[in-house]
């Protein structure tokens, strides 16, 4: 069959476009229309549209006037084509639309064609991807981390956001003719070079580690890395989303080292009490137990020549020989007291203020009944013997009391040691040249004490110290 218009159904053509098709008289009454026009109509204005029905009345009162211009303007010019949306019964519909006048055979204007095409969906989807993209694109710029975009094959950056601009100084027109290796030392170049060959690979390598970065003034950046491969404007492309830990890093080093140099004076001071307890016990042989012995010495020597009073001076001799002895002897047991001895510490300090009261002519009350030693390690038992004991040795050699209090209490995870005199105290600002305090500082913070002095002169000394649920530290160093 030969093709020619003649051979076309217009009408079932009309019929079945999915655009709707609706045609109205002149005063803007429903002539007809086809199925996709019958279906939209009788789901969205009226079940039944009969013929001579005012389209217009089914129009929010804001689309009457705008649909009339459109009316009037496709009269004067054939074919008015628009887009617009329309308020139908409260619910908002967007068309791409196009009037037609249409004419009898005289000519003579007898009505309109109405050609819309239903785009609300396709709209409301455009909006939707348009308030989207708005949203991606105020969560880049104002997020608190550095983010850029970097070309996988060309490393170059394609773009950045504000935190990075204000971060490393350069303006985004410098970074957009900057490469990702500008940021870095150049020590650290291979490491980013290996890094983007293997995403071009399709590798996804751990960005883990800290990356060193550097600003337009030359400072270095600690940067923590964390990164998404995408496509950007049709290239492989990486996005890079950097934390700065500078402060971070910063921040450890200058702890460490403190903790480094805390140590050190904590050691040093433990030397010290070392040196120091040494240096007593050479002053003690040398002042006591060596002219005890050399008077021992002196005796033998003249029995030896002298058979009358040989009798006499062995006798002298052998008293003094155990008068060394029983000095060596208390000197051992201040020396070795509690720490080689099978004895409790409270014990320890009970017979340490004995000891004290010989040489002391003052009122030493001990206090322990709040004390329950069960569960301490046996180091930090043996640091807070040496604490009272060098506090008590700086008692007798500087304050001259009538009274010293010392109590011991255990409460929960806290252990309290008090110690206090009402002897003539010190001016606590000004330098102090022993090591005594030096040496129960350094004793006190091994177990992280917190440690209070209070004194002033004529007002005695009081030492508070609170240790936390202590740990236990090698033994050697508490010796």
């Amino acid at each position: 069959m030969k093709f020619t218009l003649k051979n076309i159904d217009l009408e079932a053509l009309v019929n079945n476009m999915p655009d709707l098709i609706c045609y109205v008289d002149t005063g803007y009454r429903f002539v007809s229309c086809n199925q996709s026009c019958k279906k939209f109509i009788e789901e969205h204005i009226h079940p039944e549209l009969l013929p001579g029905t005012d389209m217009l009345g089914f129009c929010a009162e804001q689309n009457k006037d705008i649909l009339k211009h459109y009316f009037r303007k496709t009269k004067k010019l054939q074919v008015f084509s628009f887009e617009a949306s329309f308020s139908i019964k409260g619910d908002l519909f967007y068309f791409d639309a196009t009037f037609y006048s249409l004419m009898n055979e005289q000519g003579e204007h007898i009505g309109f064609c109405i050609l819309a095409k239903d785009i609300t969906e396709k709209r409301v989807f455009r909006q939707a991807l348009k308030k989207a993209e708005e949203k991606y694109r105020l969560l880049f710029e104002q997020n608190p981390m550095a983010i850029f975009v970097v070309g996988i094959d060309d490393l170059k950056i394609y773009e950045v956001n504000e935190k990075s601009i204000h971060l490393y100084g350069y303006s985004k027109e410098e970074f957009l003719n900057m490469t990702s290796l500008d940021l870095r030392k150049t020590e650290e170049h291979e490491r980013i070079v290996t890094f983007m060959q293997q995403l071009k690979r399709g590798d996804t390598p751990s960005p883990e580690g800290v990356w060193r970065h550097v600003s337009k003034t030359g400072e270095t950046l600690f940067m923590e890395i964390s990164y998404h491969t995408i496509i950007y404007d049709h290239k492989k492309a990486v996005l890079v989303m950097a934390n700065d830990i500078s402060q971070k890093i910063l921040l450890e080093e200058k702890l460490n080292q403190e903790n480094e140099l805390r140590q050190q004076r904590i050691t040093e001071a433990v030397i010290s009490a070392q040196e120091k307890e040494r240096s007593e016990i050479g002053r003690e042989l040398h002042d006591n137990i060596n002219q005890i012995l050399g008077g021992t010495k002196l005796y033998i020597d003249v029995a030896r020549k002298s058979e009358q009073k040989r009798d006499e001076l062995l006798r002298l001799s052998s008293e003094q020989l155990m008068h060394a002895i029983e000095e060596i002897r208390k000197l051992s047991r201040s020396m070795v007291m509690f720490s080689d001895c099978k004895i409790s510490l409270g014990d320890a300090i009970n017979k340490l203020t004995e000891a004290t009261r010989l040489v002391l002519p003052c009122i030493i009350k001990l206090s322990l009944s709040a004390f329950e030693e069960k569960g301490m390690s046996e180091p930090l038992k043996l640091n807070i013997f040496r604490i009272v004991q060098e506090q008590l040795n700086n008692i007798i050699k500087y304050a001259a009391p009538k009274e010293v209090y010392i109590s011991l209490e255990r409460k929960e995870s806290e252990i309290k040691l008090y110690i206090s005199d009402d002897g003539c105290g010190f001016d606590l600002k000004k330098e102090k040249t022993g090591i005594g305090m030096a040496n129960i500082n350094s004793r006190a913070a091994l177990y992280k004490g917190e440690i209070n002095w209070s004194s002033a002169p004529g007002k005695g000394c009081t030492l508070k110290i609170v240790f936390p649920n202590a740990g236990t530290l090698p033994e050697n160093q508490l010796k």
